[in-house]
């Protein structure tokens, strides 16, 4: 299972506790029993190439009608790419807060942010989206040098103004 991005969150999923800091996938995640499938097919296939006899055992729960359908428009070549642009926000490691990926896409003017791939890698295949979606040259001049660090930015700006006045 993959950590989910540390937010506010309830600590149930009634919605009835406070809101507390804490790694999340939401309180509405709920993975569903063809993951666990889906990993014994895994297993008995590499156990098949080692030609190794394995006893796997299943621990199967729930209906699993809403994986199924997704399962079949995956298999079918129909599975529709959703925005990650609009509405998630994780914690942002420079600014200190939650953003959304349009941000972090925009963050350095027309650019990405230098540290979109760090940030964003465990929730989807950020470098294959952003490899479709900017130019070769947009590439270069996002990730080829990192950006320097806000608090330099800042230092440089007081630095303009205060020589700005004199």
């Amino acid at each position: 299972m993959t950590r989910g991005p540390f937010a506010y969150d309830f600590g149930d999923t009634a919605g009835m506790t406070p809101l507390l800091p804490m790694h999340t996938l939401g309180r509405n995640f709920v993975p569903e029993a063809n993951h666990a499938i889906a990993l014994t097919i895994r297993e008995a296939l590499k156990a098949k190439e080692e030609g190794k006899e394995k006893v796997i055992l299943v621990n199967w729960s729930g209906h699993g009608l809403v994986d199924m359908a997704a399962y079949d428009s995956y298999l079918s070549g129909n599975l529709s790419n959703h925005s990650l642009e609009d509405g998630f926000a994780i914690r942002c490691p420079r600014l200190c807060h939650q953003i959304s990926f349009s941000y972090c896409l925009h963050e350095n003017g027309k650019l990405p942010c230098f540290k979109i791939l760090d940030c964003w890698h465990s929730y989807f295949q950020v470098e294959k989206y952003l490899r479709e979606t900017i130019t070769e040259e947009e590439w270069e001049n996002t990730f080829s040098t990192s950006g320097q660090p806000k608090i330099l930015t800042l230092i440089e700006l007081i630095q303009k103004a205060k020589n700005s006045k004199l």
